[in-house]
């Protein structure tokens, strides 16, 4: 019953004993180590009652506790993978004794539904190759969280592996799909990212077509690159038809409403992806971004420090902090959150940003050098001219700013989404250029 390097899956969740990792859908879940080691130690001894005074002994082995820290710990856990005593689908109380794992699990000598799902012209792989390649898969999902750089070459990285074991694993084109979406702007050119991006989808639906992760990708892809929003929403409309309780889908539903300037629809699925997954800091950062949309500066920043109370080096929420600061109107505060940002990633991006804050500040001469330095470094990386145009807009100078809005348009840059949104182009609304640019990207019923 030890079964020390298992990989064991429940549900939607899966706990690495020997990375000592719980994730969920391929996405790390913070957790002490102590209550950890709490929810492995009953995934060992599942359908059995565990007494409480073992489980005190085994995690507290050094100390004397009460009973209320071992509660404390049952109390989170069940939070965390949305269990309820009434009617427990994981940890069910045994009154007077302790706490028994009530849940189908599946440990590394068997397959998950993903794992098992994998299909190959030949045969199936060995469980020992299914196993690995699952690993490698969640490793993959794991960094396609984090959304630097960085841990996103390295998630592909991971699928690549998965795949080179297990040539016909759907779930992982999907996730090679993710990575290369989450590349394209910030670190990418579209027109590298978003090829690679529809190929690896394409391939996971042909190899699976139940497989929600897939078609929320296609609703993705479709939305930021192809502007065919009515494909978009029939994608993300099946990705929750075959899993309702798939939070990535209804999150970036909720991206695609926010692009609509449907707010509360926005919100409803942004918030149900909370339900499902409450600590993601991923979807507590994309609330704030719908509420920065709406000009609530207050309820978006007090997203943002929730996921931030949870991972302060959480790249996103710094760099949405600084966004909303600057709704807010506190612009020193804003710049000493994207000068944190840059820190943590070079991105053009945050530059970009950055600079848009030094004109805000009346930093003219900061915001004309960023200028200057992201166009000298488009010879070598991929710059948007939307963000470009961000600079130019702090900066007054109108024509320029249409200028690289255009340029953004003919690279299919994914800013463009943001347009009839993006609260920072509100002062040309009322351009006759500005109205050209929407009916561009977004067909009469979307308008």
């Amino acid at each position: 019953m030890n079964e020390e390097g298992s990989l064991f899956r429940f549900g939607r969740f899966a706990l690495d004993a020997q990375d000592r990792m719980l994730l969920c859908e391929g996405r790390r879940v913070p957790l002490a180590p102590k209550i950890l080691q709490t929810l492995l130690i009953l995934l060992r001894h599942r359908g059995h009652v565990v007494e409480k005074t073992f489980l005190m002994k085994e995690v507290w082995p050094d100390n004397f506790v009460e009973e209320g820290n071992l509660a404390q710990h049952i109390f989170v856990l069940r939070k965390v993978l949305g269990d309820n005593t009434g009617e427990p689908h994981f940890i069910e109380t045994v009154p007077g004794r302790g706490y028994r794992f009530v849940a189908a699990v599946d440990s590394n000598h068997k397959t998950s539904r993903n794992a098992s799902d994998i299909k190959q012209e030949s045969s199936q792989p060995q469980y020992a190759e299914r196993d690995s390649a699952y690993k490698h898969y969640l490793k993959g999902r794991y960094f396609w969280s984090k959304c630097s750089k960085e841990s996103l070459e390295k998630s592909l990285d991971c699928f690549h592996q998965a795949l080179a074991l297990a040539p016909g694993y759907a779930a992982a084109y999907a996730g090679l799909a993710d990575s290369y979406f989450r590349l394209s702007t910030s670190y990418w050119p579209p027109k590298d990212a978003y090829p690679k991006a529809m190929a690896a989808v394409l391939k996971a639906l042909e190899l699976d077509e139940t497989l929600a992760e897939a078609h929320a990708v296609l609703g993705i892809i479709k939305t930021r690159c192809d502007w065919d929003w009515i494909a978009a929403q029939r994608a993300f409309e099946r990705a929750i038809e075959i899993n309702p309780d798939y939070p990535t889908a209804h999150q970036w539903y909720g991206n695609y409403f926010d692009s609509l300037g449907r707010f509360e629809d926005a919100l409803r699925e942004k918030r149900r992806a909370l339900e499902l997954d409450p600590l993601s800091l991923s979807i507590n950062v994309s609330i704030g971004t719908t509420y920065w949309m709406m000009e609530k500066a207050p309820e978006a920043q007090g997203r943002i420090y929730d996921a931030l109370e949870m991972d302060k080096n959480f790249l996103p929420a710094v760099l949405q902090l600084g966004v909303v600061n600057e709704l807010s109107g506190n612009i020193s505060q804003s710049i000493d959150n994207l000068e944190q940002a840059l820190e943590m990633d070079d991105s053009p991006t945050i530059q970009g940003y950055l600079g848009r804050a030094y004109a805000l500040a009346g930093l003219g001469d900061k915001a004309e050098a960023t200028i200057n330095s992201l166009k000298a470094q488009s010879a070598r990386r991929y710059v948007s001219a939307y963000v470009l145009a961000l600079i130019t807009q702090a900066l007054g100078w109108t024509d320029e700013t249409f200028t690289w809005l255009e340029k953004a348009c003919e690279d299919h840059d994914e800013f463009l989404c943001w347009l009839k949104v993006d609260p920072r182009l509100n002062s040309l609304r009322t351009d006759p250029r500005f109205f050209d640019l929407v009916n561009r990207v977004f067909p009469p019923q979307f308008r």
